[in-house]
């Protein structure tokens, strides 16, 4: 009769975290594509909205990234 023995390792916590850090990576090449392209199609008369696009990288509850500007006259 064999006798077998496991040593398991639980590495659930590190792919988790790993996992955090690609979706944060992700989300900000993806804001900065945005926050490009965006930037492409503002008007241009001083350069104040062009340079006032931003983005924001959330990563509480829904991971998500807001690409916007705070200039009034925006919309």
């Amino acid at each position: 009769m064999m006798n077998l023995s496991f040593d398991l390792t639980d590495n659930s916590l590190l792919a988790k975290l790993a996992t955090k850090k690609a979706i944060e990576k992700a989300l900000t090449r993806v804001g900065d594509e945005a926050v490009t392209y965006a930037s492409g199609l503002a008007p241009v008369d001083t350069g104040r909205l062009r340079g006032s696009i931003e983005k924001r990288v959330s990563m509480e509850g829904e991971h998500a990234v807001y690409v916007g500007t705070n200039v009034e006259y925006a919309a």
